[in-house]
């Protein structure tokens, strides 16, 4: 039984999942209910709070909380002085929440509430693909300007085809998850299935090496061949990035020129004044020039916020590792890669979706532990 307190936390991690497959983004959603994702990072980030004063665990939090915020003021001061920087921008919002909100989860041990958080955002994925798959039709033709681009069929009209591809990759991951650790095998295998099915159907490219390295840790099993199908596996995710990257992002599509380009010019910025970021000025900028900003969120908050926003980027390197090395090295450094493809062409820092398998790996490490004390 969970004493009052940690149903608060409950429902925040409920809110952290509803946030993660990004309702706001679809149109008959965000027309009904006008919520900003903002307001709901916000009341989640209050609802930590009051569950963290209550468990006498604010102080240590608080602590790693404003070593972020002490860097993110000390660059934001220099910006204002020397780039006439005056307002806050989205993306920086967006970057201080996302890090807020993992340092929180980091510190949550207790198995079934990641359980629970695992099996809400998978329940809720599985919601808004039956909404997609019964939305009218009519729409898909339709130009959308939010997303800049033409609806596409099988996603919830107003979200942007990668964005849902990476839901679902997400989810993937989870049921992967759910399927070794739960009794309900059944019926995780047949969402991992479904999942699947529309992940290739979408054909987001970078996506491709994820949902081949998550098959293959969900069939794998220990005999003599271990070492062999995991090194296998990571020579085919080597091989696409070798490979199916360059060709595909680089070459066939006109955007992916430009997409290039954006990212050198991130670089050639951050090099400019690396100390402290070139601030919004780069956003408006490449706005002004490529009519859009960099896909490549590492190359961006890097000239964004600077050598601090290089530290936090590297620190999420980090973090994706040391999770997935959880279910084994050559298996973990194979999804580690996999997910870094997807993520470096995604604009991850708005798709809080990707960081719940991470999370989720705990309940690997738990199932690993019981065999090997049983």
């Amino acid at each position: 039984m969970y004493l009052k307190i940690d149903k608060i936390l409950i429902f925040a991690l409920f809110l952290l999942a509803i946030i993660a497959v990004r309702p706001m983004e679809v149109l008959v959603i965000r027309d009904l209910f006008g919520l900003s994702t903002t307001k709901l990072y916000l009341l989640f980030i209050i609802l930590i709070f009051f569950h963290s004063f209550y468990r006498k665990d604010i102080l240590f939090l608080i602590f790693k909380l404003l070593a972020i915020l002490s860097f993110f003021c000390l660059t934001k001061i220099f910006r204002i002085k020397y780039f006439i920087e005056t307002s806050f921008h989205e993306l920086e919002i967006a970057f201080l929440f996302f890090f807020i909100i993992i340092i929180y989860l980091r510190e949550i041990k207790d198995t079934i509430l990641i359980e629970k958080l695992l099996k809400y955002f998978v329940l809720l994925t599985t919601l808004l693909v039956l909404f997609a798959l019964f939305q009218s039709s009519n729409e898909n033709i339709t130009f959308n300007v939010r997303i800049n681009s033409f609806n596409h069929p099988f996603t919830p009209h107003g979200l942007n085809k990668n964005s849902f591809s990476l839901i679902l990759l997400s989810a993937s991951v989870c049921c992967v998850i759910l399927f070794k650790t739960s009794k309900d095998k059944f019926l995780y295998f047949f969402l991992f299935l479904g999942f699947t099915i529309l992940i290739l159907y979408l054909e987001s490219r970078s996506h491709l090496p994820l949902i081949t390295a998550t098959w293959i840790w969900f069939l794998w099993k220990k005999n003599k061949l271990n070492n062999l199908f995991i090194i296998f596996s990571i020579i085919l995710c080597l091989y696409l990035l070798i490979n199916l990257i360059p060709e595909y992002y680089f070459i066939q599509r006109p955007s992916d020129t430009t997409r290039l380009t954006m990212m050198e010019f991130s670089l050639s910025k951050f090099l400019e004044n690396p100390f402290f970021g070139y601030g919004s000025k780069l956003f408006y900028e490449q706005i002004r020039i490529f009519k859009t900003t960099d896909h490549n969120l590492f190359t961006l908050y890097t000239a964004y916020f600077g050598v601090w926003g290089l530290v936090m980027l590297i620190y999420l390197h980090y973090y994706i590792l040391k999770s997935y090395l959880q279910i084994g090295i050559l298996m973990g450094i194979s999804m580690s890669i996999s997910l870094l493809i997807a993520i470096y062409f995604t604009p991850f820092i708005y798709h809080f979706s990707f960081v719940i398998p991470l999370i989720g790996t705990e309940l690997i490490k738990k199932s690993q532990n019981k065999i090997l004390h049983s």
